[in-house]
């Protein structure tokens, strides 16, 4: 094999390989964005910016599994305010939508404390 092509083989090689293990876990391990959603000094909502399930506070019927939602997870703290924060959520297309329009909603939203 002449020199261009060791030298092109090297390249594509070092640019078809994956990175160690350790380096693939660091690139997971980030920590998506979590906010508490208040309407009246009352928790009703948590949201955490990654695809998830959407937990209300009644338990699902026994023939259906949790939702599972493309762009958030989040779970109820108030049954009254569920059909409201719902409705917010279907008209949603991302993350930062849905907490716009809760904040137009009259809602309060705070980024979650670190735990």
């Amino acid at each position: 094999m002449n020199r261009p092509g060791l030298l092109l083989g090297l390249a594509l090689t070092l640019a078809c390989s994956k990175p160690p293990p350790e380096e693939r876990r660091k690139e997971v391990a980030v920590d998506p964005r979590a906010y508490d959603v208040s309407k009246d000094g009352r928790l009703v909502l948590s949201v955490t910016d990654a695809p998830g399930p959407v937990v209300s506070t009644a338990a699902p019927p026994p023939d259906k599994a949790v939702v599972s939602h493309p762009f958030l997870s989040a779970s109820a703290h108030d049954p009254l305010e569920e059909d409201a924060l719902r409705a917010l959520l279907l008209r949603a297309k991302n993350t930062g939508e849905f907490l716009e329009l809760l904040r137009g909603a009259g809602y309060q939203v705070s980024p979650r404390a670190a735990r």
